[in-house]
């Protein structure tokens, strides 16, 4: 059975909150034979305004 999926437009000004803010990278690792991959993400918020010292 085929169900439609109702598809509405989303305004690019809200998409970011929905991404990943920063940069992921995988990691891996390997010991004694045994192997393991994990994601590894951190956030950093940038501003273009300066900061003001009043």
């Amino acid at each position: 059975m085929t169900r439609k999926v109702r598809k509405d437009d989303f305004p690019v000004s809200q998409v970011r909150r929905y991404l990943e803010p920063g940069p992921i990278v995988l990691v891996s690792s390997q010991w004694q034979g045994r192997t393991n991959i994990m994601t590894l993400g951190w956030l950093r918020f940038w501003s273009s305004r300066r900061r003001s010292s009043a």
